[in-house]
């Protein structure tokens, strides 16, 4: 019989809060545990999640032997958003981003196969007031931006408050590009071009990963989910 150990909580970002709640499933000999975008450093992620028997890791990677993991694939998805956003016309592109090297090598890397590169590049917390408070900075400090790519979809909410709240018009001025396609994307007006991760599909995976590690002690370890260009009315 397998023991499963379920925390659903929300740690609004706090590594220490994650640090915790893997050590508290510990003495439960649970089975297995999923970990989703993880915060803690490396060394403390590892170190936290090594005594456990069969670990996935959702959106974040590890050694083969700490864990196996389901990660998106930004790289592909921001060179399908930059892909876009040039054959649309659109030369003069920023980016809303937070960390994470994947999504920047691929956005870098398509705008030079154009013969172009980023207008700029904000960081922010990735909430609609960051979005809106990267935005309005950039909107200042590169006024002849024509395209904006965002860190994820509440991003691109915030940036379309800055561009209205500046007299900009989307996508007539300026086109943007949300990522994960929140049910809210498809509603707005205009409606949000976005990335879509099929949630489904990575939690299907989460589960399976995990059951095949404590069954077959299958080292099977990485499992890549290739986001989906969804056009709509900001493009």
């Amino acid at each position: 019989m397998l023991h499963a150990g379920i925390v659903d909580e929300n740690i609004v970002e706090n590594s220490k809060r994650e640090e915790e709640l893997i050590e508290t499933l510990l003495p439960h000999r649970v089975d297995g545990i999923i970990v989703c975008s993880a915060r803690l450093p490396d060394a403390a992620l590892h170190k936290a999640l090594a005594p456990h028997r069969a670990v996935v890791l959702i959106n974040r990677e590890a050694p083969n032997a700490v864990a196996g993991t389901i990660v998106t694939d930004y790289e592909t998805g921001a060179s399908h958003a930059i892909d876009h956003l040039v054959e649309r016309g659109r030369r003069r592109i920023a980016i809303i981003r937070l960390g994470g090297k994947s999504s920047l090598v691929g956005f870098r890397k398509t705008l030079a196969a154009h013969g172009l590169k980023a207008q700029g590049i904000v960081y922010c917390d990735p909430t609609a007031a960051g979005g809106q408070a990267a935005a309005a900075q950039l909107l200042t400090e590169a006024p002849e931006i024509d395209a904006l790519v965002c860190y994820n979809d509440l991003n691109a909410i915030g940036a379309m408050k800055a561009c209205r709240a500046a007299g900009i018009s989307i996508p007539g001025q300026i086109a943007l590009i949300g990522f994960d396609d929140i049910p809210t994307a498809e509603l707005l007006s205009p409606a949000l071009t976005t990335l879509r991760v099929q949630k489904r599909e990575m939690g299907e995976e989460a589960v399976r990963l995990p059951l095949s590690r404590i069954a077959t002690k299958n080292r099977q370890h990485a499992i890549v989910i290739v986001p989906e260009l969804i056009v709509r009315e900001t493009t």
